[in-house]
C-alpha cells in the first residue's frame, strides 16, 4: 500500500529558501572547520575569524592539523545543518519551544568557563554546540 504524500508532508517553498539560506552556511561553515586550521590573511580564514574566536586551544586536533573552528563553533554549524535536514526532510521536527531549552548547555558552560576558573573539554564543547545548533534549527523550522 503506497502512502501519497500531501501537501503538509512537503517543504514549502519559503522554507526550502531559507532552509537554503540557513543550512547551505551552516554546512559550509562545518565543512571548512574540517579542512583546517586557515590563517587569518586568506579568505577563509577572514570568514572562519568573523564567526569564532579560533583559540588553539579549543579546537579539535585532527590527523591532518587543528580544525578551523573550536569544538564548539563546529558543533553548532554541524548542529545547525543536520537539523535543517532532518526539518526539511521531514524525518524529525521538535516543536518551536524545544529550541530554547536545547541552547541551555552551551550557554552555561559558556558562561561558567568565562566567569569562573572552570575549564571545559573538547567533547563538551562539540556536544553542548551540536545540541545548540539542532536548537536553533528547531526554531527556525519546528512545529508551530
Amino acid at each position: 500500500m503506497s502512502r501519497h504524500k500531501t501537501s503538509s508532508d512537503r517543504p514549502g517553498r519559503g522554507e526550502l529558501i531559507v532552509a537554503s539560506l540557513v543550512g547551505l552556511p551552516a554546512f559550509a561553515l562545518f565543512f571548512l572547520s574540517l579542512l583546517g586550521h586557515f590563517t587569518d590573511g586568506t579568505p577563509f580564514g577572514s570568514v572562519l575569524s568573523a564567526v569564532c574566536h579560533r583559540i588553539p586551544d579549543r579546537t579539535v586536533e585532527l590527523p591532518w592539523g587543528r580544525m578551523g573552528l573550536c569544538a564548539r563553533c563546529t558543533g553548532f554549524w554541524f548542529g545547525l545543518f543536520s537539523g535543517t535536514v532532518l526539518a526539511v526532510r521531514r524525518v524529525y521536527r521538535p516543536p518551536f519551544r524545544a529550541g530554547l531549552p536545547a541552547l541551555t548547555p552551551m550557554v552555561a558552560d559558556g558562561l561558567l568557563q568565562l566567569h569562573t576558573a572552570y575549564e571545559s573539554c573538547n567533547a563538551l564543547r562539540m556536544s553542548t554546540g551540536f545540541l545548540a545548533g539542532l536548537g536553533m534549527a528547531a526554531m527556525f523550522f519546528g512545529k508551530r
